[in-house]
C-alpha cells in the first residue's frame, strides 16, 4: 500500500515572565481537504516581531497573516515559489505599513515558516528563529541564524560560549519588513517516518540550554507535552523573552522520487540536507512574458528554410522569404499570445476564478451541514482562494465582480457558523464596554520605575470603608503579587456596588526580607507562600490594619506554617478552614505533589504525588481543586487522593460578536487540537482535528444535531492559566485562560468527582490575552419586572466581578450568570 504523510503537531505561545505584551506570532494550518492538502501541504510559521509600542505585534501578525494567505492562495504553482511569492508579499506589507506609520518605522520580524508536503520538508528562515530536526536519537539545527554574533561565530571570531555571553548577541542582521526586499535562507530535506521538528523564537533557544532541549524533545512524549514543557523550561529560568515553540511529529512520510520540484526560473538543483538561498521568484506576468520571449526565438529558428547550395536570391525570392519569416512571427506571436500572453493569463485568471468562485457557493451551501469547526476550516480556504484571485492583476472586471460578490455571501454564512459553533461550545461573548480599567502606575517592583506585570491577583470580600467617598458604597480589596513583592489594591465601589469609576490605591505590603511566590485569599485574610532570606519557606497570615507613615500597608504577618523544604520548590497554595495545602516541585522521592499540612504542625500529614508541577490550587466548598503547569485539571478526593479529570472546552473561534465579522479578515478557524489521555480516541460523530491527519482526506460531512459536536477531545489549559473559585457559588470553578483570552466556567458534578463545562466567556481588544484571574462578588442594579412590579422601580440581583491584569492596568468586568442547572 502507498504510504500517505501522516502527522502530530502542537503550537504554543506564551507571554513569559518579564514581558507584559507577546510580540511573538505562531499558526499552523493542515487544509482538511485532500487536493489542497496534496497541492499545498501543511504549514507552520514561528514569527518574533521587533519594534516599540506594539509595532512588533504588528510585524509578527502581519509576517504570519500574509505568508498564510499568499501560500495557499497560489494554487498550481510548486512549493519553493510558492512559499517565495509569499516571503516577498510578507515582506513588502510590512514594510509598506512601516512607511505608512512613522510610529512603526523600523519595524520587522524574524520568520521561521516550515512546510510539510509530500515527503519533504522546507524551511525558510529569517532572523534568529531556528528550526531543529529530530531523527534517530539526535538533534540538529537546520537553519543559521541571521545575528550579528553568528555571524562572528561562523567567521571564527567569537567561539559559542562567548556568543551566548555578548553585549550584542540580539542584533539581528536579517529581519522581515525592515528593508524594500530581503534573501531568506531555504533548507530542504527528504522526510523518515518518526522524523520530529521543532521551530521556535529565541525566547526558548536563548534561555534554554540546547541540551536540555534535545532532552525534551527526544522524550517520549506528545508534541502536546513537549511544546508546554519547552515553555515551562524557559519561564522556569526567568522568561525575559516571549517563547513560541511548534513541535511536528511524522508519524508516516511517503516515498519521495527525483529532485526537488524547481520554479521555472531556477536551473541549478536544489540540494538537500543544506541551506542555500531562497530562490527570488519574479512576478508571474514577468515568468510568463521571459518564457514566452525564449520560445518565440526558438520556433522561428525551427522553421526557418535551410539553402541547398549557395547562390544569390532574386527579388521575388527575397519578398517571398520576408513574407514567410513576417508570417512565422505572426504565428509564433500569436501561439505565444493564446497559449502564453495576456489572453492566456487572463483566460486562466478566469478559469480559476470561476472555480473558486464554485468553491466559496458549494462551501457556504454546505457549511449549515457540517461540523462548524470543519465548516469553518472549508470557509477559511475558500476565502482565501478568492482573495488570491483577486489580487491577479489579469482578471478581468466581470469576473471580478462575481468574486467579490462571492465574497459577500460568505460572510453571513461565517457569521452563522461562528453562532453554531458557539452554541456547541457553550461560549458567550463578554461585553468589554462594560469593563472598568484601573491604571496602577504606583504597582512597582523595587528599584524599578515602571509597572511590573501582576502576576497573581487574589480577590477579599467587598470592604465598606469608614468614610467612603460621595457617591460610593466602599471599596473593593484585592491582593495582588507582582516582581516578588504584596501590594494592596482597593478599587472603588459605586452605590450600586458595581465597581465605580475613578482612582485606585496599591500600596506595598511589607514582608521584610520575604519573597512572595503565590498567595490565597479567605475572608477578609490573605495568605501568602514566601522564601525569607535564608532561603526557608513558609506560608504567611496578613491581615490588615491601616498604612504606616510610608504609605505601606500596616498588615498583622504572622508565619501560619514553616515549610521543611529538603530540596523542594513551593509553588502554589490554597487554605480551606484549619487546612493548608502547598504544592511543590523538585522533589527527590516525590518529584511534583501536594503537601497537607492539618493544622497540627509544621510537619505534613500527608505528601500526595502529582504528575505535574501544582500551577493554582483553588478550595470549592469541600472539595481542592488544581490546574497542573501542563494544563490539565484535577481534584482531591474524600482521602486525600488526586483524581485527574477530563475536561472538555473546546478553544474559541471569535474573541468577539459574530455579527462584527467581516469576510475583509481572515474567517476564525478554531486551533482543535486533541489532547490529554484520550487524545487518540476521538467519538464517532468528530471530524478529523487539524494536528491527526490521517490519510489527509476531506471529511464526510456529518448530519448536524441540535447541540453539532466539537472536534476535541479532551482540553490542556495553555501555560498561564489561573483558577478560582465563583465566591458565591462554590461548586463552580473558573479558570482564567489569558492565551485564548476567556475564562472557563466548570461545575462540579452532583454524582461524584469530575467537573463539566458550563459556560466559556471570551473577551477581545483591549482586553485579550489578560493575566491572571480573581473574583468578587458584586451586585447589579436593574429595572423591576414581571406581573407584581411596580412601575419605574427597580431590584438589586448578585453579580461576579472577574479582575484581571491587562495591559499594565487592573480591568474589572462582570461574569455572566451560570447556565440553568450549574
Amino acid at each position: 500500500m502507498t504510504k500517505q504523510l501522516r502527522l502530530a503537531s502542537a503550537v504554543l505561545t506564551d507571554v513569559g515572565r518579564k514581558r507584559e505584551r507577546n510580540q511573538d506570532n505562531v499558526t499552523q494550518y493542515i487544509p482538511p481537504e485532500r487536493d489542497v492538502f496534496d497541492d499545498k501541504g501543511a504549514l507552520f510559521i514561528v514569527c518574533d516581531g521587533m519594534g516599540g509600542h506594539a509595532a512588533g505585534e504588528v510585524a509578527a501578525e502581519l509576517g504570519v497573516g500574509t505568508i498564510s494567505e499568499v501560500y495557499y492562495a497560489s494554487r498550481g504553482e510548486d512549493v519553493i515559489s510558492s512559499v517565495a511569492h509569499a516571503v516577498k508579499a510578507a515582506n513588502e506589507a510590512i514594510y509598506a505599513r512601516a512607511s505608512q506609520n512613522p510610529e512603526m518605522a523600523g519595524m520587522g520580524t524574524t520568520c521561521v515558516t516550515l512546510i510539510v508536503s509530500g515527503g519533504r520538508a522546507y524551511i525558510v528562515n529569517i532572523g534568529d528563529s531556528r528550526a531543529y530536526l529530530i531523527r534517530d536519537g539526535k538533534m540538529r539545527q537546520v537553519t543559521q541564524d541571521h545575528s550579528w554574533v553568528a555571524e562572528q561565530v561562523r567567521m571564527g571570531l567569537l567561539t559559542e560560549e562567548q556568543a551566548r555571553v555578548h553585549a550584542h548577541r540580539n542584533v539581528i542582521t536579517r529581519s522581515l519588513g525592515t528593508q524594500p526586499t530581503i534573501t531568506a535562507d531555504l533548507f530542504v530535506e527528504t522526510l523518515h517516518d518518526g522524523d520530529r521538528i521543532l521551530i521556535c523564537s529565541d525566547g526558548l533557544h536563548g534561555y534554554v540550554d540546547e541540551a536540555a532541549i534535545e532532552r525534551e524533545v527526544l522524550s517520549p512524549v506528545t508534541p502536546d507535552v513537549a511544546t508546554r514543557d519547552l515553555i515551562d523550561m524557559a519561564n522556569a529560568n526567568g522568561g525575559p523573552d516571549n517563547i513560541s515553540a511548534i513541535v511536528v511529529d511524522i508519524l508516516e512520510a511517503p516515498e519521495v522520487a527525483g529532485p526537488v520540484p524547481l520554479p521555472p526560473t531556477v536551473d541549478n538543483p536544489i540540494e538537500e540536507g543544506t541551506t542555500q538561498p531562497l530562490p527570488a521568484i519574479p512576478d508571474k506576468a514577468k515568468i510568463a512574458t521571459r518564457t514566452a520571449a525564449k520560445s518565440a526565438p526558438a520556433a522561428i529558428a525551427a522553421s526557418k528554410p535551410t539553402a541547398r547550395r549557395k547562390r544569390r536570391a532574386g527579388p521575388l525570392l527575397v519578398a517571398i522569404r520576408i513574407v514567410e519569416v513576417a508570417a512565422l512571427l505572426v504565428i509564433a506571436v500569436g501561439i505565444w499570445y493564446v497559449g502564453f500572453g495576456p489572453y492566456a493569463q487572463q483566460r486562466n485568471a478566469t478559469t480559476q476564478t470561476q472555480t473558486d468562485i464554485s468553491r466559496v457557493q458549494t462551501a457556504v451551501q454546505q457549511a449549515n451541514q457540517q461540523d462548524p469547526a470543519t465548516a469553518l476550516k472549508t470557509l477559511a480556504i475558500a476565502r482565501l482562494q478568492v482573495i488570491g484571485d483577486l489580487n491577479n492583476p489579469n482578471l478581468d472586471a466581470a469576473t471580478r465582480q462575481q468574486a467579490q460578490t462571492a465574497l459577500t455571501q460568505l460572510q453571513p454564512a461565517v457569521q452563522n457558523t461562528v453562532r453554531r459553533y458557539n452554541a456547541a461550545a457553550l461560549i458567550q461573548p463578554v461585553t468589554v464596554t462594560q469593563a472598568v480599567i484601573y491604571p496602577l502606575a504606583n504597582c512597582l517592583t523595587p528599584g524599578s520605575t515602571t509597572p511590573s506585570a501582576l502576576t497573581s491577583v487574589s480577590a477579599l470580600a467587598p470592604v465598606a470603608q469608614p468614610a467612603p467617598k460621595a457617591g460610593t458604597a466602599g471599596t473593593q480589596m484585592l491582593y495582588a503579587l507582582s516582581g516578588g513583592s504584596l501590594y494592596e489594591t482597593l478599587t472603588p465601589l459605586g452605590m450600586d456596588g458595581n465597581p465605580g469609576q475613578g482612582d485606585a490605591t496599591c500600596e506595598q505590603v511589607v514582608l521584610k526580607g520575604v519573597t512572595v511566590i503565590g498567595l490565597t485569599s479567605v475572608g477578609n485574610t490573605v495568605y501568602a507562600l514566601g522564601q525569607d532570606a535564608d532561603g526557608k519557606y513558609a506560608v504567611y497570615a496578613v491581615q490588615p490594619q491601616g498604612f504606616n507613615k510610608d504609605g505601606s500597608v500596616n498588615a498583622k504577618i504572622s508565619v501560619r506554617v514553616s515549610l521543611p523544604t529538603t530540596g523542594e520548590t513551593p509553588t502554589a497554595l490554597t487554605v480551606a478552614g484549619n487546612n493548608t495545602y502547598v504544592g511543590f516541585t523538585g522533589g527527590v522521592a516525590t518529584p511534583t505533589g501536594l503537601w497537607f499540612f492539618n493544622g497540627k504542625g509544621n510537619t505534613p500529614a500527608l505528601t500526595i504525588a502529582l504528575p505535574s508541577k501544582p500551577a493554582t490550587l483553588g478550595v470549592g466548598g469541600a472539595t481542592i481543586y488544581l490546574l497542573l503547569s501542563d494544563g490539565s485539571v484535577g481534584q482531591l478526593d474524600a482521602q486525600n487522593i488526586y483524581l485527574p479529570l477530563s475536561v472538555v472546552a473546546a478553544p474559541p473561534a471569535l474573541t468577539t460578536d459574530p455579527s462584527i465579522y467581516s469576510v475583509s479578515t481572515p474567517v476564525p478557524t478554531p486551533a482543535l487540537t486533541p489532547t490529554g489521555a484520550d487524545a487518540a480516541t476521538p467519538t464517532a460523530t468528530s471530524t478529523p482535528a487539524p494536528t491527526d491527519t490521517t490519510g489527509a482526506g476531506t471529511p464526510t460531512p456529518t448530519p448536524i444535531p441540535t447541540q453539532p459536536p466539537i472536534s476535541i477531545v479532551g482540553t490542556l489549559f495553555a501555560s498561564g492559566a489561573t483558577l478560582a473559585i465563583d465566591p458565591t457559588t462554590p461548586t463552580n470553578v473558573l479558570i482564567g485562560d489569558g492565551a485564548l483570552s476567556r475564562v472557563v466556567r466548570l461545575v462540579a458534578s452532583a454524582s461524584g468527582p469530575g467537573l463539566g463545562l458550563n459556560a466559556q466567556y471570551v473577551y477581545g481588544p483591549p482586553l485579550d490575552h489578560a493575566s491572571g484571574l480573581a473574583l468578587a462578588a458584586g451586585k447589579v442594579m436593574m429595572s423591576a419586572t414581571g406581573p407584581t412590579a411596580t412601575p419605574g422601580t427597580t431590584t438589586t440581583i448578585p453579580i461576579l466581578n472577574a479582575y484581571v491584569w491587562s495591559n499594565g492596568d487592573l480591568v474589572t468586568f462582570p461574569i455572566p450568570e451560570p447556565a440553568a442547572g450549574a
